[in-house]
């Protein structure tokens, strides 16, 4: 929990001190972070500087998020359309990877549900091999309460586009760790809800069946 390793730095405690330590130097020390919006110019020179640093190839470059890359003279839906374009040109010449963050707008779908491809009209679904959507079902207005409680710690996970064959797509859930983060598989336990009153043999049945 991000909050209690705060809390435990200010007190001073050297455990977890330590454990953010070695996070830096030994469990990700193949990371590296630009907290600023780069030119894709820029990105060039900073992968290669990456890679003579680590004197080995970037297995992948992630770029959080698409709408923050400079681009003179476009901006709204053009301007991430253009830039989307531009991403895929400097892909190919940087021979690596890249993972793209983009938002679709709210009004391209319902919250709590799957906008799929049309959600991606302006987010360059042309020029993705892949296209994998993440939205969270509790925020879905139509679902009655059970179900909203159910899926209170849940991630939704739709592959929208796969270019790769046999280009297989599918929406699955997975369970997200509400104090870290952390992502994994559903467990059974995963869809008990905890002080639901059941309040009909309708819905004692409706949670039998879940």
């Amino acid at each position: 929990n991000a909050e209690d390793i705060e809390r435990k730095i200010k007190q001073g405690d050297d455990d977890t001190t330590r454990l953010v330590r070695r996070a830096a130097s030994h469990d990700f020390r193949n990371l590296i972070v630009f907290d600023e919006s780069l030119s894709l110019r820029q990105c060039t020179d900073a992968l290669k500087e990456a890679q003579d640093y680590w004197q080995a190839e970037a297995d992948l470059a992630i770029f959080d998020y698409l709408e923050l890359i400079p681009i003179n003279g476009v901006e709204g839906a053009e301007g991430v359309a253009a830039k989307a374009q531009a991403m895929k040109r400097w892909t190919r010449s940087a021979a690596v990877p890249v993972a793209v963050v983009h938002q679709s707008s709210r009004s391209s779908g319902s919250r709590g549900q799957a906008a799929g491809m049309n959600g991606m009209r302006y987010g360059g679904e042309a020029e993705a091999t892949f296209v994998v959507e993440a939205f969270r079902k509790r925020e879905d207005d139509s679902l009655d309460p059970f179900e909203r409680r159910r899926h209170q710690h849940t991630l939704s996970i739709n592959l929208a586009k796969n270019k790769r064959p046999p280009s297989k797509l599918g929406c699955f859930d997975v369970h997200l760790d509400p104090n870290t983060g952390s992502i994994r598989t559903l467990r059974d336990d995963d869809s008990l809800t905890v002080g639901m009153p059941l309040q009909s043999a309708e819905q004692a049945l409706k949670v039998a069946l879940q």
